[in-house]
């Protein structure tokens, strides 16, 4: 420790504490102080010890020197009777005597250590700085003054203070060391304690010698005045000049205190650092004085209380702006002491004497018997005193809310001492709280008869308030809600969505609004607007409205609106709302995407926008206004037609307008629906041709199939006559058989166009020369031609043309066209084909020299049952459906077909234009007509009809050919007619009374056989679903009535055994 005591060791210590000053031969000195027992004065004693040890007038005798051995004598006599360890050792350090205390100490005899084997007890680590100050010592150079540790007997170290005197002979040679060793372990210890606690709270020490103005202090004085460590102020003018120039009068009056009166230094002050900052000091100090009693010197301590004075300060100022006021009493009550601020809380002048009666007498008489209580409930519980009660103004009667806290302070005997406090004026708290209560009952009473919930909760979500109208919106559990969690009510689908809404709005500090579901009272899920909102103290409060069925209602509104859109926008029907201005237009409110449309504008491209916007003309206009207007008049929606021009020609629409009433504006509003009409008007007109047309078709129909039966019949009656004239019955057969074909090829033509419109028709197409088609095609029209007499010519491209087509049905194009050809020309005329190669196409032209085809009729040529004129068509014979025929199946092809003509009696010509392909040549053989001739071996044939003569002609012409024929007349006889006759062929009829055909099929294909029989369905229905039918119901194969022997033949002709 560097405290002033070690700094200067030559100056006596305070009073009370003894230590040897120094031994010399035959005298010993204790030093008390300077108080009593004091043998000498101290500086003169120090003055004479120093001649001595230089060989002055009062050295120390020498060996040899009569009565230096009694010296000796004497001094080790009463070395024996002193608490510290006495030794004796010669220069050279061998020690010639140890009193007993040493022995006592070190627990070893005084023998063995004599010589040098006193080292032997001080602490290896101390040896050679003892060494070292013990030769410097005997070179003269300063004093025998060392610390070290001896080992006790116990074997533990301790420190040691060793003093030692040199002795000197006359001459002044050295001649031994008298010294003392005193333990100052514990000294140590405490020096050590004492700096550590210094250090640790800052704490400087400063000596200031009243004599002299020297002033010595530590380093961390230096640290609390803002020096560099070591530079030390030495006057006391240096030091009050780093006093704040507001103190130093302060300080000098202390200071001049001490010196002249003995006063102990205490004040606090400010210093000023040399970087110019303030700091406050605490410094304190004893003054000592000396043996006459005059003030010696002051040492003493500072600390730095700069922050405390700070803390102190803003403490006050807290105090001032809360308005607290201190209380202090002792106890048993008397007289009080207050401060200004609780006197004025009790309406007291700063003057008056405070008893406990006037404490009393001040309280509200409603809150005296309370408070009295309160304070000695607190004295014999040893408890807090916390209570609130009412002043009164005596003079005014105004009254004032305090609340006053303290306790009570024991003391050693459990008694208590002192009842000390602060009051508080609560008033503007007190009557906040009561409006507050106030507030909230009215806020209670309203939310209870609110039609929302309301509660608060933590920012977890933990309930601390919820109105009575809660329980009506929410399903309440068992428990009370009230401190639970939403987890603690609900299932987790509901309240981890409450609680997630609970801490967005915590997080965020702002209010928030979405939708919840939670359980009703019902125990239905409902669905609820939630309202959550932060409020003071962290909490949450919320509000929340059960919108379940308006969310139910809007729900259904949106659909209903955007099923009625949806039915608006996809209407072609145009539909919407208008309103009448009166600057005589039409304004549109909402219009239709169909209406937009009409308009040309996008969807609701039309909202806002009056008539003439959108390019209605006056006319117009008037016209709509008027209907409009005609609706409002008689309360009832008007129906008319509306004709218009458009970009597109004349359209018709079908309108309906209903009056709506005034709207905002005042304005009549209006709803409109408008239907565009003309396609269906158009379509009326067609139909009505149509039906026109079928009329004349059937008729033709009936005409046409009339002309064949008549030289059939005829035919017949040939047949009966003839007899034996066998040329006579070959005409009458081949003629038959030409009106039979021309009636089946009547009856083809019709299923054809049938199968084309209906996308039925297949065809075997593959790689077929041109040629070939126009040869097929003139072999069949021949005829025609040849029976006319016209002039027929064919003109083909002289390099082989190939086509992808099915040469039946190409053929059957230009039969048709060559037929029609010769059927429309008169006779002698002239008819050609010609064909010409284009760009991958061939164009096939047929043209003639006869009636020709009005301009007007051209449009429709290719349409069913079109015909020129009615009069030639009844004198040339056809239905009028040849021609659509012909387009179908050219576009079946990939082809197209057009017509043209200059007029009637100018000639016609139609071109058919095809695609080309090249390769070699691949044909399909051209199908022949077959007759029937004998064949092998006969087979057995089960005919099925319930058409007796169809059935029995079958049978006769089978029978004719060899083979063995049954006939059945129903399904049923069918079906009894197989188990008996087992054949090997049937051919059954569909429609059929009893059981069908299709019937009959299958149980003929139950019957146990080792050889089921081949069945072919023979119809007159020959669509794709009753080809399917038949198959079904396991039929080999379907033939469409009247058969040709070619169709029939591979069945019939199948051997036995196939």
């Amino acid at each position: 420790m560097e405290g002033p005591f070690r700094r200067d060791r030559s100056r006596s210590p305070p009073a009370g504490i003894e230590r040897i000053r120094s031994v010399r031969p035959g005298a010993l000195v204790w030093d008390a102080g300077g108080r009593e027992g004091r043998h000498a004065d101290r500086d003169g004693h120090r003055d004479q010890m120093k001649n001595k040890s230089n060989g002055g007038p009062a050295a120390a005798q020498g060996p040899g020197t009569p009565g230096a051995a009694t010296d000796l004598d004497q001094i080790r006599a009463v070395a024996d009777f002193i608490p510290q360890l006495a030794w004796s050792c010669l220069p050279d350090g061998r020690c010639d005597y140890l009193n007993s205390r040493w022995v006592e100490y070190t627990g070893v005899p005084e023998e063995r250590h004599h010589g040098l084997g006193w080292l032997d007890a001080v602490h290896p680590e101390d040896r050679d700085r003892s060494r070292r100050v013990w030769e410097a010592y005997i070179a003269g150079e300063g004093e025998y003054d060392v610390d070290y540790r001896l080992r006790r007997h116990d074997g533990a170290y301790r420190w040691f203070k060793a003093r030692g005197h040199l002795v000197r002979s006359r001459e002044g040679e050295p001649v031994r060391v008298l010294g003392t060793t005193t333990d100052v372990d514990d000294h140590r210890r405490v020096e050590e304690r004492l700096e550590a606690a210094l250090a640790a709270s800052g704490t400087g020490t400063f000596r200031w010698d009243i004599r002299t103005n020297a002033l010595d202090w530590d380093e961390q004085l230096d640290r609390l005045f803002g020096l560099e460590p070591g530079r030390t102020v030495r006057s006391l003018d240096g030091f009050i000049g780093l006093v704040h120039p507001g103190d130093r009068a302060q300080v000098l009056e202390r200071c001049r205190r001490c010196k002249e009166e003995g006063a102990d230094f205490a004040m606090e002050f400010r210093v000023v650092w040399p970087d110019g900052s303030v700091r406050w000091l605490d410094d304190r100090g004893r003054t000592f004085r000396d043996q006459d009693g005059r003030p010696e010197y002051v040492t003493g301590a500072c600390v730095d209380v700069t922050e405390r004075r700070r803390s102190d300060e803003r403490s006050e100022f807290i105090r001032q702006a809360s308005g607290v006021g201190f209380w202090y009493c002792d106890l048993p009550f008397d007289e009080l002491e207050w401060d200004e601020r609780v006197r004025e809380h009790f309406y007291i002048p700063p003057d008056a004497r405070v008893t406990m009666d006037t404490f009393y007498g001040r309280l509200h008489p409603d809150d005296r018997a309370p408070t009295r209580e309160a304070i000695e409930r607190s004295i014999a519980g040893r408890t807090q005193y916390d209570v609130h009660y009412r002043t009164v103004d005596p003079a005014t009667h105004a009254e004032r809310w305090v609340r006053a806290i303290g306790r009570t302070y024991y003391g050693p005997d459990g008694m208590p001492r002192r009842f000390d406090g602060l009051t508080l004026d609560v008033t503007d708290r007190m009557r906040a709280n009561e409006e507050l209560r106030a507030s909230e009952e009215r806020f209670r009473a309203f939310m209870d008869h609110s039609p929302a919930a309301g509660w608060v909760t933590d920012a977890d979500g933990r309930i601390q308030y919820v109105s009575a109208s809660y329980a009506r919106l929410f399903k309440m559990p068992d428990r009370a809600p009230i401190g639970a969690l939403p987890a603690d009510l609900y299932p987790a689908e509901f309240a981890d969505e409450a609680v997630r809404n609970t801490r967005a709005v915590a997080d965020s500090g702002r209010p928030r609004e979405s939708l919840e579901r939670c359980p009703r009272p019902d125990g239905s899920v409902g669905e609820f607007l939630v309202y959550k909102f932060p409020l003071p103290g962290g909490r949450i409060g919320g509000v929340a409205v059960d919108i379940t069925e308006r969310l139910r209602a809007e729900e259904a509104l949106r659909e209903a609106e955007a099923t009625l859109r949806a039915f608006f926008d996809a209407s072609p029907v145009m539909m919407g709302l208008v309103e009448l201005p009166e600057d005589g237009d039409i304004l549109h409110l909402y219009d239709d995407a169909a209406a937009c449309q009409f308009f040309g504008v996008g969807p609701g491209g039309t909202a806002g926008r009056r008539a003439s916007e959108l390019g209605a003309p006056p006319s117009t206009i008037a016209e709509w206004r008027a209907r409009y207007l005609q609706s409002d008049s008689a309360r009832q929606p008007v129906r008319f037609d509306y004709e218009h021009d458009s970009p597109g020609g004349r359209r018709w629409l079908s309108c309906v307008v209903a009056p709506l009433g005034a709207g905002a504006a005042g304005r009549p509003r209006f709803s409109y629906v408008a239907e565009d009409v003309t396609e269906r008007k158009r379509a009326e007109e067609a139909l009505r041709e149509a039906d026109r047309r079928k009329d004349e078709f059937l008729a033709l129909l009936a005409h046409e199939l009339r002309n064949p039966l008549a030289p059939l019949r005829n035919g017949l009656q040939v047949l009966r006559l003839a007899g034996e004239n066998a040329e006579a019955s070959r005409k009458a057969r081949e003629m038959m058989e030409r009106q039979l074909g021309h009636m089946v090829r009547l009856i083809d033509d019709l299923m054809d166009v049938s199968r084309i419109s209906r996308n039925k028709m297949e065809l075997r197409r593959g790689k077929v020369p041109l040629a070939d088609v126009v040869s097929a095609a003139v072999e069949t029209a021949r005829p025609a031609l040849d029976q006319a007499g016209h002039e027929f010519r064919v003109a083909l491209p002289p390099e082989p043309v190939y086509l992808d087509a099915d040469l039946t049905r190409l053929a059957q194009v230009f039969a048709n066209l060559l037929t029609n050809a010769a059927k429309y020309t008169e006779p002698g005329g002239r008819v050609t084909l010609a064909a010409e190669v284009r760009d991958g196409d061939v164009s096939v032209e047929v043209s003639d020299s006869g009636i020709g085809i009005p301009a007007e009729s051209l449009p429709r040529i290719f349409d069913m049952f079109s015909q020129v004129d009615r009069s030639i068509e009844r004198k040339a014979g056809g239905l009028g459906i040849g021609l659509a025929l012909v387009k179908g199946l050219v576009e079946m092809h990939g082809g197209g077909v057009t017509a043209r003509s200059g007029g009637p009696g100018r000639g016609s010509a139609f071109t058919v234009t095809l695609p080309v392909i090249g390769g070699p040549r691949e044909r399909a053989a051209a199908e022949g007509q077959a007759t029937p001739g004998r064949m092998g071996p006969g087979r057995r044939i089960l005919v099925v009809d319930d058409n007796r003569d169809s059935a029995g002609s079958m049978a006769e012409m089978l029978s004719l050919l060899g083979h063995e024929v049954r006939q059945a007349h129903d399904g049923l006889e069918a079906v009894e007619a197989a188990r008996a006759f087992r054949p090997d062929l049937v051919l059954m009829d569909v429609g059929m009374p009893r059981i069908n055909g299709y019937e009959a099929t299958r149980r003929i294909r139950a019957i146990p056989s080792e050889k089921s029989p081949t069945i072919v369905a023979l119809t007159g229905w020959g669509q794709e679903g009753d080809r399917a039918r038949s198959q079904a119901a396991g039929c080999d194969g379907h033939l469409v009535k009247p058969v040709d022997w070619k169709d029939l033949s591979p069945y019939v002709d199948r051997p036995t055994d196939g």
